[in-house]
């Protein structure tokens, strides 16, 4: 698993640094560890922020893969859910 880059303003750094997170000298960014629970760090993730409008978080995603008939047209389709 890659790196989990983090936006940690200068003036919290110490707090991400405490949490366990580790500074990527080439990124110019925080990032968290991989043996490191990334769940301490969302305040940190820009992309989680509730001005993004997300409310989905998860170490790990997967993607579902089944076939059904469509409710109009009574074909096959292909159905996805994550």
């Amino acid at each position: 698993m890659g790196k989990f880059y983090l936006n940690v303003p200068y003036n919290e750094k110490d707090i991400a640094k405490r949490k366990g997170a580790r500074w990527d000298q080439d990124k110019k960014k925080g990032f968290v560890p991989e043996n490191i629970d990334s769940l301490a760090f969302i305040k940190w993730v820009t992309e989680l922020n509730p001005e993004n409008n997300y409310n989905l978080y998860s170490e790990h995603y997967f993607i579902g893969e089944c076939m059904d008939k469509c409710w109009n047209c009574k074909k096959n389709i292909l159905l996805y859910t994550f």
